[in-house]
């Protein structure tokens, strides 16, 4: 149960990796105009506290939506053009995200440029944009012609047969200032972004992965996690591309699968939305939503990366509920073990419990790891309007704050953030959840 009760407790943040010679060439909104925005989606009791998720067995949808760590927020924007990196941190929900200009009712074009692993080959403007738990995508939201208006992100309701509630179609608001700033990096994301080699799709081995829900257990053909022995599922070559087949067996649930350590991308949807968004054709991809009864076909390519490496539901119930399984890429092999070698510690044993710490050695501990911590110099929060210092956190009571009738869009605070981790390599930009694995 530990990720579940983890990140619904908010341990989840932006670790970025940005090629600079790709952010100069593309000329996409910095600095202040570059902001990630963290979902969620959570449930308070009367007193303000996190309800327990530790009982929990099949999902957390939340009656209150939060973008980072605020309940239904609001930010001031100039009249530009912003980039938003966005992330589902929530346990279950899914969401279907547009922008709305609140005076016309008319919705705001999303310019998507890049997904869970970086860049996509081209930009692609879209109405909506459909984000599963752990799924990242960067857009390009231009509000040149709005000055003075508010406008509301908005989540489309009901997606498949997910549980909804009263006001969780509203997410945040935008409120557009009458002047701007700066107008460096304001100009439209070019419509080509950057090369991607593309798994090939031809005759290649086909695996196929079969995800339900058996003996009260979240299983992947039939195998939990739980099962030490049985748990490495598939033994891909190193550098070799297969077509994989992901099957929902279960007609109620959503399942958004995470593979760890490889970049894919969609081939076809089958039995569920019937296609593939125009954005996810364009994207290398490690996050992909199942919906109920739904077939995913995707190419992958098992490089450069060699080891052992997990796949799983991001549904945070289900991963704890052992629906998470193992690969293996031609590595214990190589290394001249035996192939009984490949079967995982157990980790319910007693060996890898915590141990408690007394007296001052718990203290020397502690110190330590916090020096380690202070030598990230890591910034404070900071808030993006008129150089207030940002609040304390903000813990919603539904008797004060979230008034009966009213649209809690109204009740919203100030959206505070806090700077993501940035590091300059490689890697197109992309925004990774970190969250404990």
């Amino acid at each position: 149960m530990i990720t579940s009760v983890n990140l619904f407790s908010g341990l989840a943040g932006f670790y970025i990796i940005e090629d600079a010679e790709v952010e100069a060439k593309l000329g996409l909104p910095q600095g202040k105009y570059d902001i990630p925005i963290a979902l969620n989606s959570k449930q308070y009791t009367f007193t303000g506290n996190l309800t327990s998720v530790a009982s929990e067995t099949d999902g957390v949808y939340g009656d209150i939506i939060e973008v980072n760590g605020q309940p239904w927020p609001f930010l001031s924007v100039e009249p530009r053009k912003y980039r938003f990196r966005v992330l589902n941190s929530s346990l279950s929900r899914t969401f279907n995200l547009t922008v709305m200009d609140n005076s016309s009712g008319n919705v705001l074009p999303l310019q998507v440029v890049a997904s869970d692993s970086g860049f996509m080959s081209s930009s692609v403007t879209t109405s909506n944009l459909m984000i599963a738990v752990a799924e990242r995508w960067e857009v390009v939201i231009d509000f040149s012609g709005y000055k003075n208006r508010n406008l509301t992100v908005m989540n489309e309701g009901k997606i498949f047969d997910s549980i909804d509630f009263a006001d969780t179609d509203l997410v945040m608001q935008f409120n557009v200032v009458s002047t701007v700033s700066s107008d460096i990096n304001n100009g439209p994301p070019p419509s080509s972004l950057v090369s991607i080699d593309a798994p090939p799709t031809g005759n290649l081995i086909n695996r196929q992965f079969k995800f339900d829900k058996k003996n009260g257990e979240w299983v992947i053909n039939g195998v939990p996690f739980t099962d030490v022995k049985n748990r490495v599922l598939a033994a891909p070559q190193k550098g070799a591309s297969e077509i994989w087949l992901l099957e929902n067996q279960n007609p109620y649930w959503s399942h958004p699968i995470h593979i760890h350590l490889v970049d894919f991308q969609i081939i076809s949807r089958v039995n569920g939305r019937n296609t593939v968004a125009p954005y996810e054709k364009v994207a290398f991809k490690d996050v992909v939503l199942l919906g109920p009864k739904e077939t995913v076909t995707m190419a992958v390519t098992f490089a450069p990366f060699v080891g052992l490496y997990m796949f799983h539901c991001h549904n945070a119930i289900h991963e704890d509920h052992a629906m998470m399984d193992a690969f293996n890429i031609t590595a214990i092999q190589g290394l001249g073990y035996n192939i009984s070698d490949l079967m995982f510690a157990d980790p319910l044993n007693a060996t890898w419990r915590a141990k408690e710490y007394t007296s001052s050695d718990a203290q020397s501990n502690l110190n330590s790891i916090l020096a380690a911590f202070y030598k990230m110099n890591t910034p404070p929060p900071t808030t993006i309007s008129s150089g207030r210092q940002p609040s304390a956190p903000h813990i919603p009571n539904p008797s004060s704050d979230i008034k009966p009738g009213a649209k809690p869009i109204e009740q919203g605070h100030q959206i505070h953030l806090n700077p993501p981790v940035y590091f300059s390599g490689s890697h197109a930009a992309g925004v990774e959840e970190a969250v404990a694995q």
